[in-house]
């Protein structure tokens, strides 16, 4: 099966790189009507300006599109690689719905693309919008959370979960543009944006250029509530701020590692909350902790915009009712999720077991949050040792386990994930990296955990150029309940999931709500 998947993927993404013309938004792309774009066309080769013709349902572009792109001569990849000339048009809008042709043609060369330009509901159909996305929540995961919270008696729930109750669902397919197996970049970009994009992007079409922060964008769903009404926008996670998933809001960048670009969208946005983790992000390089590469306090700068800062759960409390916006920071990275604070605490000699649809596939966990527990949850340093986690740090000597996070648990991949050498037991004495580059940058196994006890080295299923792990290849299930959730039903793309939030709250309407 993994062999099967690998070529699967490997073909998508060449079958797309074959292409000898590529425009941006792609073939079968859903636009919300008066929602700004980038629009692009990647040729494969050098060409004059006067040799390119593109046209609009037989007409010129520049009079659909509303102006004329910029033409860039030779673009240039990694290496200084001549890669072809480019035609450029950001920020345009079109405002009338229906079926959109694209048509390119240079030489004896042509391609075409059908956008398909949506309009939305005159009339909001529901006040707010609660989005709750469980990164990685798989149907493993749900089935596993109502036998551990309501047991099972003779074959029979004992209960149900709230969310097995709620009126609407749907299956949602995941996949990327480049791969069949996505990541949390585009996959919350698709929900966010209604386009489907690369691995890693977010909020834009992944191109050719080898620099992230360039590529063509689409307006995200914080960005079209902005600009389409009056409504407020909160953002809560327990991820830094900067992650994936709770960045999608906000953010366009090809990569989601340019954490500290996309603290400066979120201030460009404006959430009127924002709370989660990731203030190394936030803090000038001088500060202890930083992550970024630059002094820009934007801690100050939030403030300086209004906004309230919060650190902690007593400052959150006076500050959740005060006049102007919050920001909430709350751990220099992740936060510590319910595991952590509540099992983990309180059943300190209890293997924990999760499944997961990450590359970090299932996690074994043996160790306690930070927060000392009580005497009746105290575990010593034998315990842990007997229970199996030989490696258990206690650096003090109080008997209590040292500060453990999700990178230092235990790398178990039921999926998607390079190569690497599985030591079944948690890694305790710091960062776990299951694949390394070597001189030719490619990611390839570890060499640090070869010779560990037990271990076996286990083949990988991505490219040695993937840069970062990727989900499963399932479809997600969604559910919902309130005004327009009978919109979910059957398979759905994510990108489709974007339609019924923007349908909800009118956002392709004229009116200001």
């Amino acid at each position: 099966m993994r062999t099967l998947l690998a070529a699967f993927a490997a073909t998508t993404i060449l079958a797309g790189a074959a292409q000898a013309t590529t425009v941006y938004p792609l073939d079968r792309a859903t636009i919300l009507v008066g929602s700004p774009f980038d629009f692009k066309v990647e040729l494969n080769k050098q060409v004059k300006p006067e040799d390119v013709k593109i046209t609009v349902n037989g007409q010129d572009y520049k009079t659909v599109l509303g102006g004329e792109a910029q033409f860039v001569e030779l673009e240039k990849g990694k290496e200084d690689k001549a890669l072809g000339s480019a035609l450029l048009l950001r920020g345009l809008k079109i405002s009338a719905p229906g079926a959109y042709k694209v048509e390119v043609a240079t030489g004896d060369e042509s391609t075409s693309v059908t956008w398909n330009v949506f309009e939305t509901a005159a009339q909001p159909k529901a006040k707010n919008i609660i989005f709750l996305l469980g990164d990685g929540l798989s149907v493993a995961h749900r089935t596993a959370a109502r036998i551990m919270s309501k047991g099972m008696t003779e074959g029979k729930a004992n209960g149900r979960l709230n969310m097995d109750d709620l009126d609407h669902m749907a299956f949602i397919g995941t996949s990327a543009t480049n791969a069949v197996a996505t990541d949390s970049a585009n996959t919350m970009s698709a929900f966010m944006t209604g386009h489907k994009t690369a691995v890693n992007a977010l909020g834009v079409y992944a191109d050719r250029t080898p620099a992230p922060l360039d590529d063509p964008r689409v307006e995200t769903l914080g960005e079209a509530v902005r600009r389409a009404t009056k409504k407020s926008i909160g953002i809560v996670a327990t991820s830094e701020v900067e992650d994936a998933t709770p960045a999608a809001v906000v953010s366009h960048t090809r990569s989601r590692s340019d954490k500290a670009d996309i603290v400066g969208m979120l201030l460009e946005v404006k959430p009127e909350v924002l709370l989660g983790g990731g203030s190394a992000y936030f803090l000038g390089k001088e500060v202890a902790g930083s992550k970024r590469k630059d002094n820009q306090d934007y801690i100050k700068l939030f403030q300086d915009a209004g906004y309230k800062l919060a650190t902690d759960k007593n400052e959150l409390a006076a500050n959740a009712s005060a006049e102007g916006n919050l920001l909430g920071l709350f751990h220099t990275g992740n936060m510590d999720v319910t595991l952590d604070r509540e099992f983990q605490k309180a059943h300190p000699d209890t293997l924990i077991v999760v499944a997961g649809d990450h590359t970090h596939g299932v996690s074994i966990i043996g160790t306690v949050d930070d927060d000392k527990p009580g005497t009746e949850m105290r575990e010593k340093v034998g315990t842990y040792a007997e229970a199996g986690f030989p490696n258990y740090k206690d650096e003090n000597g109080d008997g209590y386990p040292d500060k453990v996070d999700v990178s230092r648990r235990l790398f178990l991949s039921a999926n998607n994930g390079p190569d690497h050498y599985e030591t079944f037991r948690p890694k305790l004495d710091g960062p776990f990296v299951p694949a390394v580059q070597n001189e030719k940058k490619e990611y390839v196994a570890n060499e640090q955990y070869k010779d560990v006890p037990g271990a076996v080295f286990v083949q990988g299923n991505l490219p040695k150029s993937s840069e970062s792990g990727v989900h499963a290849v399932d479809d997600v299930v969604l559910q919902s309940a309130g005004p327009g959730s009978e919109e979910f039903h059957g398979y759905m793309e994510q990108s489709d999931v974007y339609r019924v939030l923007a349908d909800t709250f009118a956002l392709g309407a004229k009116q200001t709500n």
